[in-house]
């Protein structure tokens, strides 16, 4: 599963998972913890 995340134009941030997931209008400390939570529920599904 691929994440990854994205800043914006305006200084918030935009987090994608896998191929149909977007969490957007995120503050940097959110998207942070919205990454490193993805990576562990994917890092146990392998």
């Amino acid at each position: 599963m691929r994440i990854r995340k994205e800043a914006t134009y305006d200084g918030v941030w935009t987090v994608f998972v896998g191929e149909g997931l977007c969490f957007s209008d995120l503050s940097g400390p959110a998207a942070d913890a919205l990454v490193a939570a993805f990576a562990r529920f994917a890092e146990a599904g392998e």
